[in-house]
């Protein structure tokens, strides 16, 4: 449903917090979308699957 409007991201492994907690520890770099926002898909699916009433 996102293609085209949300790019992937990566995914890396923090080592330090991974260290310190005694498991491995990842980040969704969801601040690499072309908005910067991590919002982009929710609000995306709230517009997009909503009736046209509410749209307008």
């Amino acid at each position: 449903m996102l293609d085209g409007v949300a790019r992937r991201t990566r995914v890396v492994r923090d080592p330090g917090l991974s260290a310190a907690l005694g498991t491995p520890v990842w980040f969704k770099c969801e601040n690499e979308q072309h908005t910067g926002s991590f919002k982009l898909r929710g609000a995306y699916h709230r517009v997009a699957t909503a009736d046209p009433a509410a749209r307008a």
